[in-house]
């Protein structure tokens, strides 16, 4: 798991007063797990407290879903299940590449 702290600022409409935020970002979604094995019971249990713990604390979050991750025979929807606690807790998904390839060597075909 990679958490990033992303920071972006910008002005609200009628009000010249930059407003900045942050938010931490999750990478390799669904799995929120840092060993490479997963078992599925762990993660969402996991996957529950990590949520908790972040509407807790009020934690803006944007976690980055790994289609490799996600499309696994037999657990397609249990994994679907997890990506929609996150949006329903109120974060943000954004896609990921399906296999982390270096983009800078990848050629146009």
């Amino acid at each position: 798991m990679l958490i990033i702290l992303l920071l972006s600022v910008s002005t609200l409409p009628g009000n010249s007063k930059p407003v900045r935020v942050m938010a931490l970002t999750f990478d390799d979604l669904p799995f929120v797990e840092l060993e490479q094995a997963h078992d599925l019971a762990r993660v969402q249990d996991k996957t529950k407290k990590l949520i908790r713990t972040l509407r807790e604390h009020r934690a803006p979050a944007i976690g980055f879903v790994n289609e490799a991750k996600l499309n696994v025979s037999g657990e397609i929807s249990a994994r679907t299940d997890l990506l929609e606690q996150w949006v329903d807790a109120g974060f943000i998904l954004g896609n990921h590449t399906y296999s982390h390839p270096d983009l800078n060597a990848l050629r146009r075909g």
